[in-house]
């Protein structure tokens, strides 16, 4: 099994911790800590919370569990699919149809998340499974890649097979298109 790894830290706090035996298998945990900037709000208890994807591979099957608007895809034969909803303001609106997805790319309240990790003690997190073929490669990413590199950005990245370049490519698009979040993305490839 494969795994790559590829992040830039900015003043935010990122945490990306890969645990397995080896042979695509174990568990992923992609962490993204950031204050609140809900209308410039600062405060001690916005500094705790943050949003995480994580994922465990086992046998060929992907499971997800993710809160907050850190996502996975998988991209497969020049597609890609996301795994995950996020959990903000923007999407929210999406889903409720008061906005167009064209909208939503720039919203101006874009970075408001609906469910964050440390806010409360009960955490409403989001299940997904799928399966991880031959064919499939497994991205988990923070919002700093997601909201700076385009679905096409990333498919045209990615479209050369190899694996173990993809992370810090995407990650060096999103610097160079803005980066103004954490970025942290990890590729897991069979």
């Amino acid at each position: 099994g494969r795994h790559w790894v590829g992040g830039h830290r900015l003043p935010f706090q990122v945490a990306v911790i890969v645990l397995g035996d080896g042979a695509v298998g174990g568990l992923v945990l992609v962490v993204s800590i950031r204050g609140n900037q809900h209308a410039g709000h600062h405060s001690q208890a916005a500094e705790r919370c943050g949003t995480v994807v994580c994922a465990i591979v086992k046998n060929g099957q992907v499971f997800i569990a993710h809160v907050g608007d850190s996502r996975a895809y998988i991209l497969k034969n020049g597609n890609i699919t996301q795994l995950t909803t996020d959990h903000s303001m923007v999407q929210d609106l999406l889903d409720r149809g008061k906005i167009t997805s064209e909208q939503a790319l720039h919203h101006p309240n874009k970075n408001i998340i609906t469910r964050a990790v440390g806010v409360d003690k009960n955490i409403d997190i989001d299940f997904d499974e799928t399966e991880l073929d031959d064919e499939s490669t497994l991205l988990l990413c923070t919002d700093g890649l997601s909201n700076y590199v385009s679905n096409d950005e990333i498919l045209e990245l990615t479209s050369d097979g190899k694996h173990y370049a993809f992370a810090d490519r995407l990650v060096n698009k999103a610097n160079e298109n803005g980066g103004g979040d954490n970025i942290t993305a990890v590729v897991i490839s069979k």
